[in-house]
């Protein structure tokens, strides 16, 4: 007792010593080391604390399964000592006071079972008397933690046993079991036979779970489902809120291994019905947030894994709720501007959004990526048409459905859906609400990004104006968004002539908004799009060459913080952007400036984390390139430091 102490002391010698101290033990004489655990369990609360005969069985778990540290002997064990740890088991688990020391002792159990033990057969030879008295402890008469325990072992052990409890002989007693438990007046037992249904759906056989017995026309589980989805039904409108938690995390797995028994059995409707309305209950509803989580993926794992089926007609009322649901969660975004203005300025992330958001946002991906377009998206802008008309429909609709064109848009090939999606976007440029204009401009890039060249071709008369006017937006977030916008489209186009028209006030929005410093992430955007007009441009730079690169030498020298790091990365690389474009004759007197800058970085080398690396790559690599031999006065000094780089960069992707 006094080992099995020391390891739950704080102390981390004392602790250490009873580690080696049971090391020892299992390796010399691991015979007596289990009876001696066995007589800990054996003792009363009077004589041996909770905590020291869980711990008890803990190891007993860790002698069948081993450690890092410490081998498995459970294989080597006499007979006797296996006999009697069994028998001890089965008497803790059935009569210790300490839900505790039951529990672990139940995963002791189920570790020899799954260690010992080939198939049901086997283990009526090898513990005969296991199923009996777990069946007697699933019973009414014992205590409703017992039955959960007892219950959640046959779970743990149906990799093992599961095929055989659907043998000829045993469904009966399945059966009666399980209509025993799913039926229990307590709602944890209930529970624990819905997770001990669904664990069998996802281990077992489709077709053995499937057929129905001779004589009878309905598979056991087939019969059970009914009533597990009236359990999780109960437990949401009875805020049964942990139970209810756990049974969604396994129907999950279940969902995600064999989706198809949830339609053979005719109870795809009623579940996914049942799940859309857990889901769909409001932020408040439920106190554990991962209910709702867990239920959507529920359903999104049913939905993806059945898509064939769910892409049919028949199947389409499941899609659209599904979609209706994720439009819906969308909407749960911050409410004050100012909030979300101050929160994401500088990085340009919505952490302030519930986390359903991303959730939804993700969901919509991964809808898109698995239907086909032309099932999905007439679906889609149904949604949005019915989301926009609602009565109270908000500026918060109005960017759900926006931000759903952003995240579809990349699985299309139809240029149809693109161009109508794009249209959609263009509304809602202008609006009155800054996070719809924001979410519209993150759109655009978007739909720019992934449908380049078409976009480019088909609308950047019409874009560019709405930019260049979002780039003065009086909220520095939808500003920030506009010129990302501008990023991604101008990094497609051909030549200078879709800029001329604009590229005076342009370029005198991005100038105005880098010297204005408002926010770290709106400079490094306007660097990049001011890097985007000089590639474009190319030598028709030049005329505004004198008043860009005072300001990014500027922005260069001015960054001394760690978290300005990027900043001056991205600015290294405009500088060597715009010098090839305007030529060294124009470019080298700056050049040497910056180097100058750049050359102490190579001696003293970059931290793994430093997002300048990348970029000051790029930007020498650049920089060298249009310099030509003119470059040649720093090579020597940027030799070692370039060998010192890629001397850690083997360090720094072995984790990848």
């Amino acid at each position: 007792c006094e080992a099995l102490a020391a390891t739950q002391q704080t102390d981390g010698e004392a602790r250490k010593q009873a580690e080696e101290l049971l090391d020892k033990a299992a390796a010399e004489a691991p015979n007596q080391l289990v009876a001696a655990l066995c007589a800990v369990l054996k003792a009363s609360p009077a004589e041996v604390a909770d905590n020291i005969r869980q711990e008890a069985a803990v190891i007993l778990r860790q002698l069948v399964l081993g450690l890092a540290h410490r081998d498995a002997v459970w294989d080597g064990l006499e007979d006797e000592t296996k006999a009697a740890a069994r028998a001890q088991a089965l008497a803790s688990v059935a009569s210790d006071p300490s839900n505790l020391v039951r529990r672990a002792v139940g995963q002791f159990v189920t570790a020899v079972v799954n260690n010992d033990v080939d198939d049901f057969d086997d283990l009526q030879q090898k513990w005969r008397e296991l199923l009996p008295a777990l069946s007697q402890l699933t019973a009414t008469g014992s205590e409703a933690a017992v039955r959960v325990i007892a219950v959640g072992m046959l779970k743990d052990m149906v990799t093992t046993l599961g095929e055989g409890f659907f043998a000829d002989a045993n469904r009966a007693s399945l059966m009666g079991m399980l209509a025993s438990v799913l039926g229990d007046q307590a709602p944890e037992v209930r529970a624990a036979g819905s997770q001990l249904v669904l664990a069998m759906i996802e281990v077992l056989n489709e077709d053995l779970l499937l057929l129905p017995a001779e004589g009878e026309t309905t598979a056991p589980l087939v019969q059970v489902m009914p009533e597990v989805v009236r359990i999780l039904q109960a437990f949401a409108t009875n805020m049964n809120e942990d139970p209810l938690k756990e049974t969604l995390e396994v129907l999950i797995q279940a969902a995600e291994a064999e989706a198809g028994f949830f339609k053979q059995s005719g109870c795809l409707k009623d579940l996914s019905e049942t799940l859309i309305k857990i889901a769909s209950a409001g932020p408040e509803a439920f106190s554990v947030e991962d209910i709702r989580h867990s239920a959507m993926e529920a359903v999104m794992a049913l939905t993806v894994n059945l898509a064939e089926d769910v892409a049919k007609p028949e199947g389409h009322l499941l899609l659209e709720a599904l979609t209706i649901l994720t439009v819906d969660w969308m909407t749960e975004v911050e409410e004050d501007v100012d909030a979300w203005t101050k929160e994401g300025k500088d990085t340009d992330e919505d952490e302030c959004d519930d986390a359903v958001v991303g959730i939804g946002e993700e969901n919509l991906d991964r809808l898109a990526e698995t239907f086909d377009e032309d099932v999905f998206m007439p679906i889609l802008f149904k949604v949005i048409r019915g989301a926009l008309q609602r009565p109270d429909a908000s500026w918060k609709a109005v960017r759900s459905t926006v931000m759903c064109l952003a995240q579809v848009v990349e699985h299309l090939e139809d240029e149809d859906w693109v161009n109508q999606c794009v249209e959609f976007v263009l509304q809602h440029l202008e609006h009155a609400h800054p996070r719809v204009r924001y979410a519209a401009f993150w759109a655009v890039s978007q739909v720019c990004y992934d449908q380049s060249p078409h976009v480019q071709e088909k609308y950047s008369d019409r874009l560019l104006p709405a930019i260049v006017s979002g780039i003065n937006d009086a909220n520095v977030r939808v500003a920030t968004s506009a010129v990302t916008a501008f990023v991604a489209l101008g990094e497609e186009l051909e030549d200078s002539t879709d800029l001329e028209e604009h590229m005076d006030d342009l370029l005198q929005r991005l100038f105005n908004r880098l010297h204005a410093g408002e926010s770290q992430a709106l400079q490094e955007q306007c660097l990049g799009g001011i890097a985007v007009i000089a590639e474009v441009c190319d030598k028709e730079f030049a005329p505004y060459y004198s008043r860009v690169m005072p300001m990014l030498k500027q922005v260069i020298n001015s960054c001394t913080k760690d978290d300005q790091r990027s900043l001056q990365g991205k600015a290294f690389e405009c500088v060597s952007l715009i010098g090839d474009a305007v030529g060294k004759e124009v470019f080298l007197p700056d050049a040497r400036e910056v180097m100058e800058v750049m050359l102490p970085m190579a001696k003293e080398g970059f931290d793994a984390d430093d997002p300048r690396q990348e970029a000051w790559h790029e930007a020498v690599g650049k920089i060298a390139e249009t310099l030509g031999k003119d470059f040649k006065p720093y090579v020597d000094a940027l030799l070692p430091g370039i060998f010192k780089i890629l001397k850690q960069r083997p360090a720094e992707s072995a984790g990848l």
